[in-house]
């Protein structure tokens, strides 16, 4: 980006006129897991955001296993979907906790970063 004509912009933290990067994938903390709740994790965004969404699929109700998990997303009962927006501060967000899963499922999982220009999924 240019000068930023000394209005402050830090381009580290990331330039809310630029649709947010593409999240690293998350990782599960083991030491959290019970029968039907678990935590996931993830670095600090380090860029601008207004929201971060952690969405979660049970695989059993994915239909191509080899493809994209999430096509079928939905948060409803028949798919098992779930999702969470991060309460806080998005940009400093480095884990999520989901309650009410479905015992001894695996799961995926993908982060969703928001800013005014606007979303992009992991």
């Amino acid at each position: 980006m240019g000068d930023d004509y000394n209005h402050g912009y830090d381009g580290g933290q990331g330039d809310p006129n630029v649709k947010p990067r593409r999240a690293a994938p998350v990782t599960e903390d083991l030491s959290k897991r019970t029968a039907s709740t678990l935590r996931v994790i993830f670095p600090a965004q380090q860029q601008f955001l207004t929201k971060l969404e952690v969405q979660a699929m049970p695989m059993l109700n994915v239909v191509n296993k080899a493809g994209d998990p999430f096509a079928e997303f939905a948060t409803n009962a028949a798919t098992g979907g779930k999702s969470i927006v991060v309460p806080g501060d998005a940009t400093a967000a480095s884990s999520c906790d989901f309650a009410d899963l479905l015992p001894g499922m695996p799961y995926a999982f993908r982060l969703i970063c928001t800013n005014p220009a606007g979303t992009t999924v992991g």
